[in-house]
């Protein structure tokens, strides 16, 4: 499951679908689409057999705290609050959410069998990032349930006003209010996943040289995450091909061959929907020929 709260993240909804496929997941991907999303993106994305779920949260991060986001380079943490309403989806006993920024390279249906918040302290590991003790929202297994969801919107303004009076923080999203709602995270190491399935692509490097994690293997990387504002789909070809060189230039082998392998995945997810109604939406050139999965 994924949320698209703004048509922007489009093409990255396509490329997570497509990435599900090809690791032969058994379950399908729903998209969650918030109400900034038009009706027209919904019915291409049905259209290329995308399953999509309308979702409404009326509730929103405080104007003050939307510019402190817009003045620190996060604005998209703004758009991210629809993701609450996962914990909203009874109809469903149990869900893996990921978000639309994120590569899936091996097969996570497993993940069904973990417990409810089973999640990553993403970039914990890092020297410098030792403080990073709560969860990372970009993928968590979730248990839906109508009285632990009908807390969340309650708690976006509390949580705001903590976050950056109190603390000081330099923009409030989602990941606040769910780490608010489960202060006990933190301390229940059976909940905490893996780095492997939320893996930051700028400290994949570092994760494979010191940190002992493999590429490979059932052990290996499952999920990449290309955190930060600008994603590889917002970009131009000759721009991601800046990126691989510069990562490259700085001994990360493999961030460059991940940012190479997203920009395949991408080119193959336009050519492939070329010919629907997605096409136009996610940036494919012409009509494309009609090409099998």
């Amino acid at each position: 499951m994924t949320v698209l709260s703004s048509e922007q993240y489009l093409p990255g909804a396509v490329v997570l679908h497509d990435s599900l496929v090809q690791v032969r997941s058994r379950y399908p991907l729903y998209v969650l689409v918030g109400t900034a999303v038009r009706p027209l993106v919904v019915a291409a994305l049905r259209s290329a057999g995308i399953s999509c779920l309308p979702v409404r949260l009326d509730v929103e991060l405080p104007e003050e705290v939307q510019a402190v986001n817009a003045d620190n380079g996060r604005s998209h943490w703004t758009r991210t609050l629809e993701k609450l309403c996962v914990f909203s989806l009874t109809q469903f006993s149990k869900v893996v959410y990921v978000d639309s920024d994120m590569l899936v390279v091996k097969n996570i249906d497993h993940l069904f069998e973990r417990p409810h918040m089973s999640a990553v302290a993403a970039g914990a590991r890092i020297p410098g990032n030792e403080d990073w003790s709560t969860l990372n929202s970009g993928l968590m297994v979730v248990e839906p349930d109508p009285e632990s969801y009908s807390r969340l919107p309650d708690l976006v303004s509390d949580t705001a006003h903590r976050r950056l009076v109190l603390e000081g923080a330099l923009g409030v999203g989602d990941q606040d209010v769910i780490t608010e709602a489960h202060p006990e995270w933190r301390h229940t190491p059976d909940l905490r996943l893996p780095d492997v399935y939320n893996m930051f692509t700028d400290y994949l490097d570092y994760h494979l040289r010191h940190l002992g994690v493999s590429w490979s293997g059932e052990n290996g990387v499952h999920v990449l995450h290309f955190v930060g504002p600008r994603k590889p789909w917002m970009l131009s070809s000759a721009t991601r091909l800046r990126w691989c060189a510069w990562a490259l230039s700085r001994r990360r082998w493999y961030e460059s061959a991940v940012v190479a392998l997203y920009s395949l995945r991408l080119a193959r997810a336009r050519h492939r929907y070329g010919h629907t109604e997605l096409g136009p939406l996610i940036g494919s050139r012409g009509r494309g020929r009609r090409r099998s999965a």
